[in-house]
């Protein structure tokens, strides 16, 4: 029974300790889920893992419309990869907390979704912004132009956000060529950054081609489906094939888990005090 009172008190403890030790950090994180839902038909469009980051919005960027993409950045446009992106954020804004959806699993598919929960410290990152290749293609992406303001002045998450993405928000890199359709990412590419260069600028993407779109099968075996109907985004009934979300997520304060722990402790003695007048 003394074991049984020494694991509540140890429970009592670690709740005691995880209250005091709630520093700064603790009190101001706020834990959000972020989700991407792939809303494409059977035989649409993939997604490579979503790269996005939060920021203190003093100079962070991940592409800006009518410029010409970074280097880095168009890494994440030609070939879906996002460590280069993830490295210059990090040495050029070492507070910024980036994530990545999906990574090293593999494409998001049609009609498919990926979660993922991280900790925000609202007084620090208050802006959010992402981005993700669409494939197969040469350089298409959709994402966040400007970030969005996701905590107040104050550090407080301001209300979940959704942004639901439909034709006309597909963007071009204007990094490789889309008339050159022998290096198409999951589609034929056999190597990272292989297509011609367009050396252009970011903008609405104004289709992709036959060769693409008449593909048939695509991906690393050649064994997916993939259609025109589901995947040119020209049509006129071409609707919504992405979500995403951020939603805050109810984590048990550190006073609640100390609570916890001094019932635990209760019970324990009650039970002992029990056992010892029936014996």
């Amino acid at each position: 029974m003394l074991k049984g009172i020494k694991t509540a008190a140890l429970a009592v403890a670690l709740g005691t300790a995880a209250f005091a030790s709630g520093g700064a950090k603790d009190v101001e994180a706020k834990r959000l889920l972020i989700t991407f839902e792939n809303l494409a038909q059977n035989g649409g469009f993939f997604f490579t893992p979503v790269y996005g980051a939060f920021h203190d919005n003093s100079g962070f960027d991940i592409f800006n419309v009518g410029e010409a993409a970074s280097p880095v950045f168009e890494r994440l446009a030609e070939d879906g990869t996002f460590t280069q992106l993830r490295d210059d954020r990090v040495a050029n804004f070492p507070d910024s907390q980036g994530f990545a959806l999906n990574a090293g699993v593999g494409p998001i598919g049609p009609q498919s979704s990926v979660s993922f929960e991280i900790d925000v410290d609202g007084n620090i990152n208050t802006h959010f912004v992402f981005a993700t290749m669409l494939i197969p293609s040469q350089d298409a992406f959709i994402g966040l132009d400007d970030s969005v303001e996701l905590f107040d002045s104050n550090g407080s998450f301001i209300s979940p956000f959704s942004l639901t993405f439909d034709r006309t928000d597909i963007y071009d890199a204007g990094t490789e060529d889309n008339a050159d359709n022998s290096a198409v990412a999951f589609l034929n590419q056999a190597a990272p950054d292989t297509g011609v260069s367009e050396n252009g600028v970011i903008g609405l993407h104004e289709g992709l081609s036959a060769e693409i779109l008449d593909a048939g099968f695509v991906g690393p075996n050649g064994d997916i489906p993939f259609s025109r109907d589901a995947a040119d985004f020209l049509r006129d009934d071409f609707g919504p094939f992405a979500r995403l979300t951020v939603t805050a997520v109810d984590v048990p304060e550190p006073s609640t888990i100390a609570m916890f722990g001094f019932g635990l402790l209760g019970f324990a003695a009650l039970r002992h005090r029990r056992q010892r007048k029936a014996a």
